[in-house]
């Protein structure tokens, strides 16, 4: 009589269901990773090299997120014109350009992000108009020999420093 008043519960099988829902959620799980800025780095080098100061184009965002283009004030719409005429006029004279990003680290992300984004619009562009030349399609068409000869010629060097 006294068993019926004081019912016990069989705890042994509760660690066993708690692992397998463990189990469960690890392998049903998926954790998408975060998506950042694609950036390709160049090989690491002990050497310094000597580099024309015509050959750089400097955009600099400062702390009030303010941007200039070779230290005048510029909008950020008018960033990838600019970017896009240095460009040009360094490859006509068979120079590879240079652009230096130059970002206060007070500056606000959103800012660093337009700027990037007009200034990768520049060098989309520009690779647009030679793959239209030499191959009469848009660069996203192209397979990956025809891209790898685009990007020789229109190279994307951004140099990018925290310093202002």
């Amino acid at each position: 009589m006294r068993d019926r008043l004081n019912p016990t519960i069989n705890a042994g099988s509760m660690a066993d269901i708690a692992f397998l829902l463990l189990l469960f959620f690890l392998v049903a799980t998926s954790i998408e990773n975060p998506i950042g800025i694609r950036v390709v780095l160049p090989e690491y080098s002990e050497s310094s090299v000597e580099i024309d100061e015509r050959r750089v184009l400097t955009v600099q965002i400062n702390k009030y997120d303010e941007v200039s283009v070779e230290h005048a004030s510029v909008s950020v719409q008018s960033i990838s014109e600019k970017v896009s005429d240095h460009i040009r006029q360094r490859l006509s004279i068979n120079q590879q350009p240079i652009l230096s990003l130059v970002t206060d680290t007070s500056a606000t992300y959103a800012t660093y992000i337009t700027v990037y984004d007009e200034i990768k619009s520049a060098y989309h562009t520009l690779r647009d108009q030679a793959a239209l030349a030499r191959y009469d399609v848009d660069y996203d068409q192209l397979n990956k020999e025809e891209r790898a000869v685009i990007k020789k010629l229109v190279p994307m060097i951004i140099s990018e420093s925290d310093h202002f």
